[in-house]
């Protein structure tokens, strides 16, 4: 569900849809780490650093959801800048 305030936005995602929507985020993030190391570029070594962060953001926004979801926000005055927060159960 998305809010907009005077302040900015923000869009709720529920639990079972976070849940649904890290799952599969972490299958690709688990077939990027695989490959990461055999493309030959020279983005190579960073792409094999990439998947170690994006599963440490995953796991950030699960310990944010305390069984109700989350919220991720933006305000109009930093556009660009998302913030996720806890929805209170």
């Amino acid at each position: 569900m998305v809010r907009d305030f005077w302040w900015g936005f923000h869009v709720e995602f529920g639990h079972d849809d976070l849940d649904t929507i890290l799952t599969a985020a972490d299958a690709v993030n688990t077939v990027v780490s695989l490959i990461g190391g055999n493309i030959p570029s020279p983005a190579q070594p960073w792409i094999r650093l990439l998947a170690p962060f994006v599963a440490s953001v995953h796991q950030g926004l699960r310990d944010l959801d305390q069984g109700c979801g989350i919220y991720v926000s933006m305000s109009w005055f930093a556009p660009g800048v998302f913030i996720p927060t806890t929805v209170p159960c």
